[in-house]
Parts: structure tokens; sequence; C-alpha cells
């Protein structure tokens, strides 16, 4: 058996290689139990080598993700942002480089709960938003990445998806709240926080386990965020067919900066999600996108994330 610094290293070398992992996928490739891997990685959790975190599937909450990109004028832009941080259902926010300055992505049950919610901004804002465009995420035809050490790369993808939807209530809710935010606490201090007893707190999980809610724990290595430079594509074709879809699959396997591909509904029938180590990088997958797809391209359009201002569970 090796010795536990050992151990440790071999962790960390799975972590690199495979990106994001469990602690059973762990203690498989290595021949140890999950105990003794488990106990590893809270010694690696409390140095902050790796964090900890697990996916929540929207669509078994009932939910539909929608991206939406705008402007807003600069005395207006404060009031707006605090008053997204503000919205539960706000998963991400971001601010780019490129023709629309802002961008969301919020979880949400229709299209009238996004008009509220963006009326909701414009009020929030004292202004009108404009140079709106949006579209809802309507499959995600994705092979995955995590950063990993040195370099990102790209590894098999995490899926699981319920059909059926999962009646969450307002503690549930909260519970994934707390758990996004405080990825690295332990079961007794996620039950504090919230007021409830560990045993309350351990059924509710094991529950939304069950209903594939959430995935189990996964555990990734720290990566600077200023090592890695994301930018993303959206897509307006002129034909959407099966043949034409698997050319786009294709491309985005063959793109090395592409780690992910979302089919859309609304203003934009693709996104395209890039990673690499410059904006050069990024900028050239960009022209090859464009080459590629150039005898069936309405419009595409590419921007820059420039700050990344809210990561959240977005429920």
């Amino acid at each position: 058996m090796p010795k536990n610094d050992d151990l440790q290293q071999q962790l960390l070398n799975v972590l690199s290689m495979k990106g994001d992992i469990s602690v059973s996928e762990m203690a498989e490739l290595l021949g140890q139990t999950d105990r003794v891997v488990q106990y590893q990685l809270n010694k690696l959790l409390a140095e902050g080598h790796i964090r900890r975190t697990f996916i929540i599937d929207q669509r078994a909450l009932g939910l539909q993700t929608c991206n939406v990109i705008f402007n807003l004028p600069a005395e207006q832009q404060e009031a707006a942002l605090q008053f997204l941080e503000r919205q539960d259902s706000v998963a991400w926010l971001f601010q780019n480089l490129g023709e629309r300055e802002f961008e969301i992505s919020a979880n949400l049950k229709s299209a009238s709960e996004l008009s509220v919610l963006m009326k909701g901004l414009s009020e929030g804002a004292g202004t009108r938003f404009h140079d709106q465009s949006f579209a809802f995420d309507d499959d995600m035809i994705c092979w995955g990445y995590r950063f990993a050490v040195p370099e990102y790369q790209k590894v098999p993808p995490t899926v699981f998806r319920n059909p059926e939807v999962f009646k969450a209530d307002e503690l549930d809710l909260r519970i994934l709240r707390a758990g996004r935010s405080s990825p690295n606490s332990n079961l007794a201090s996620l039950a504090r926080s919230l007021g409830q007893s560990t045993s309350t707190i351990r059924y509710r999980l094991d529950a939304l386990e069950k209903a594939k809610v959430i995935s189990n724990p996964r555990y990734f290595l720290v990566q600077s965020s200023s090592t890695v430079q994301q930018a993303q594509i959206r897509l307006s074709v002129r034909l959407r067919t099966s043949e034409k879809e698997r050319e786009i699959i294709e491309m985005c396997q063959n793109l090395p900066q592409a780690t992910s591909l979302t089919t859309c509904v609304g203003d934009w029938d693709y996104k395209i999600v890039l990673h690499a180590q410059s904006s050069e990088g990024l900028i050239e997958a960009r022209d090859k996108v464009r080459l590629r797809l150039a005898d069936n391209l309405n419009s595409l359009h590419f921007c820059l994330r420039r700050r990344w201002l809210k990561s959240s569970a977005g429920v």
C-alpha cells in the first residue's frame, strides 16, 4: 500500500488526467477503499489543493436554462449588477468583450418568468436595457472539459438527466444554494447554516441524489483563473438538419479549444464555449468555425469573457 504522500500525489495525478471525479471512481482506479481515498481527499481539501462540487440537473427541477445578452448605459450598470446578483434564478453572470457587454444564464420555468426577470432588471437599474438577444438551451451535445494542471483538457462529460421532475420544496432549494456557495463545507456545518439537524440534511441530500437532481460529490484541482481564457460563439444557421448538426458536432470535436456545444431555441441555434491559454487561440478557433460553416451561416457572434461576476446554483 502506498504511503500517504504517495497516495495524495496519485490522487492529484488522477484529477489532472481525468478532470472532475467522484470518490468511488478514484478508489477503483487506484485500488483503494472509498474510506482511504476520502480521508486523503479531505486533507487535500483542507490544504486548498482541490475543491469539491456537485452537479445540478436543472431539468430534473423542471427548469429551463435561458441565456440573455444585452447592453446597459454605464451609469446604470452597478445597480443592474446588484439586482442580478440577488436573483436566485440567475446562475451565471459575465461581463464580455464583444457586441453586447453583459451576459446572464438564468434557470426558469417558463418564458413568462424571463419577462418578469427582465422587467425587474429594468426597474432595478432604473433604465431600459437595449440590444437584447436571448435563447433557451435546448440540449447539450457535449464531451465536457475540466481544468487540469498545468493545462486544461477535454474529458468525457458527466451526463445524468432524469425525464421526471422532482418536486423540490424550499428546504431542498436552500440546501442546493448552500451546497454550491460553500461546496467544501461538511454535513454538520451545512446543517448548522440551515438551522436543521444533520439527519434531516442527509435525508434530503440522499433524496436529491436518488432523483438525480444532483450528482454525488465530485472533486477537481484548483486552477488559477488567470491562466485560461474563455469565449463564446453564438451561431444562427440557414439549414438546421440532422446532417448539418453532425457536421457541427464533428467540427467541435476536432477543435481543441471547443469545450461544449449546446443547441438553442431563440435568437441563435447553437452555442459553442471555448477555452484557450490566450485570446489569440480563441480568435483562431472563431476563424476556423466561420470558415468551416461559411456555406450554412446566417450569423456568428463572438465574445471574450472579461469578468466572471457570479456563479451559483441558479435555483
